[in-house]
């Protein structure tokens, strides 16, 4: 999961339930914060589609 501003409480509030469904499913969430630096979101998801175990990158 790929988000602007880590510090936000609105997206601290969604990664908090994105983790707790995921952990309820039975996967984990790996938390990549850009700090809205568009090199830095093209890098998590270029990251995300080179490994196999990383299928999805969701930016909040």
């Amino acid at each position: 999961m790929i988000v602007v501003d880590s510090s936000n409480p609105f997206t601290a509030s969604v990664v908090k339930a994105v983790h707790e469904i995921a952990r309820a499913n039975g996967y984990m969430v790996v938390l990549a914060s850009s700090g809205g630096y568009p090199a830095a979101e093209h890098f998590h998801i270029v990251l995300s589609e080179r490994t196999p175990t990383l299928q999805d990158a969701m930016e909040i």
